[in-house]
């Protein structure tokens, strides 16, 4: 399956979202462990026995994939739901080692974005504005709970590392007389070098609505 020619993630079921997992696994087969490692950040380890794993993290939680087969586990040792799983199959097949720029980026400044970024403003920014409208303190404790790390932007910004290379960043402006609040959620642009964009639009859905739910 060709990077420049990915299956549309937003629009899969459940179980075509598993055979295109399934496929992805059997093309990291014939890869390097060792090379997928040094591309993704991810740990390499082989134990006494022979076993062999990736462990690497994604939204805050470790998480371990077995090799040759590519399963997800968390840690304690259960099969990572779908969605994480698929965030870090399609992670491990798409990385390519590329350094991050220190740059922020829209969905729509990401190769495939413009499809998509109509649609992710609307579930992810405008989904923030409404949720947490005058309520900046809230918006704050729960971007700190979710592990979030503040920084200049707007007038509320943090960022999310959700994979080892890929990080996100969520800015809020908020209401004044001119303007209603509103939010953003951005991309380090070497984003687009680890997960094709449909995989981005969701992982920064799910950031959101995780923010959203957050007690």
């Amino acid at each position: 399956m060709p990077k420049e020619d990915p299956v549309h993630f937003l629009r899969l079921s459940k179980k075509d979202l598993s055979e295109s997992l399934d496929e992805l696994r059997a093309e990291l087969k014939d890869r390097s462990p060792a090379d997928i490692a040094g591309k993704t950040g991810a740990e390499f380890k082989k134990e006494d026995d022979g076993e062999e794993s990736l462990n690497l993290s994604c939204f805050f939680q470790d998480y371990t994939v077995s090799l040759p087969d590519f399963t997800v586990r968390d840690s304690r040792g259960q099969e990572g739901d779908l969605l994480i799983t698929g965030f870090i199959i399609y992670y491990l097949y798409t990385a390519d080692g590329t350094q991050e720029v220190n740059q922020w980026v829209s969905l729509r400044e990401i190769p495939g974005g413009t499809f998509y970024a109509d649609a992710f403003k609307g579930y992810t920014g405008d989904v923030l504005a409404d949720s947490f409208r005058g309520d900046v303190e809230g918006l704050e404790k729960a971007c700190r709970g979710m592990g979030g790390v503040e920084m200049d932007l707007g007038d509320l910004g943090f960022t999310f590392q959700l994979l080892p290379r890929v990080k996100l960043c969520l800015v809020y402006w908020q209401e004044d007389e001119e303007f209603p609040a509103s939010a953003r959620i951005l991309f380090e642009a070497s984003a687009a070098n680890y997960l094709p964009c449909d995989v981005l639009a969701v992982l920064g859905a799910q950031l959101v609505r995780r923010i959203c739910n957050y007690n």
